[in-house]
């Protein structure tokens, strides 16, 4: 590409100074008119050909300017560009993060303060009315968890190739809680189970099914999350 930029200097330069030659040609040649307007045959005959050579020179310094603006304008599109291995060209990304001569190992530790949110963590009805008319009117006990420590650690590799880079991790995090509700008395207000003991209603007869109440529910729940991912990638700017 450099050899190609020179060439067309080289080839500008040579128009500038064909046009500039012309033109004094065609000053000297004006300047030998006498005073009565006559001009000698031998250099009215070599007027058209420094025309000629004017016109040809203007030419050439416009066309050798728009084959330097061409040679620009690829050499741009190569640094923006990329061709494909099916001979398609498109957009080149920028590559995001700094780059470096030679690959390396890179280290990442990330602490996390999570708060999980669980699906499914009912364990009990409440409702203040101990007749136990369906539906249930009353409210729903869950699980609700709080915020806890966990943490993330990484091994990577930057490949020497255009910005690519392997990246593996592995994050912990554990979480608990615990939850009760109580009815302050069978007679007074009921608890319905979702899972774990009842107790039985004490006005059912022996043999009959008794009704599924509580006087008290209690639940425990414990999250232990650990997970590994590998990613094979690379950051890049996309300009819109």
């Amino acid at each position: 590409m450099e050899g190609e930029n020179n060439k067309s200097e080289y080839s500008k330069k040579a128009a500038l100074t064909l046009l500039i030659i012309s033109a004094l040609a065609i000053l000297q040649i004006l300047n030998n008119f006498n005073g009565e307007g006559n001009m000698d045959k031998n250099i009215l005959k070599k007027l058209p050909v420094a025309v000629a050579a004017l016109v040809a020179s203007a030419t050439g310094v416009a066309a050798s300017d728009m084959e330097s603006r061409v040679d620009m304008l690829e050499k741009q599109m190569m640094q923006v560009g990329t061709e494909n291995s099916y001979g398609g060209y498109g957009a080149h990304t920028a590559n995001a993060k700094p780059s470096k001569e030679d690959c390396n190992w890179f280290f990442t530790f990330d602490v996390l303060y999570w708060k999980p949110f669980v699906g499914g963590t009912e364990f009990a009805y409440t409702d203040n009315n101990p007749q136990l008319e369906y539906p249930i009117k009353g409210r729903t006990k869950e699980m609700d968890f709080d915020f806890n420590w966990g943490a993330r650690v990484g091994l990577g590799y930057d490949f020497n190739f255009d910005g690519w880079d392997l990246y593996a991790n592995y994050t912990h995090f554990g979480s608990g809680d615990s939850n009760s509700t109580s009815s302050g008395g069978c007679n007074n207000s009921i608890v319905v189970p979702l899972r774990g003991g009842i107790c039985p209603d004490p006005d059912a007869n022996a043999g009959v099914q008794s009704t599924f109440i509580a006087t008290k529910a209690k639940s425990q729940y414990q999250i232990e999350f650990d997970s590994v991912d590998v990613q094979l990638g690379r950051n890049y700017f996309f300009f819109f």
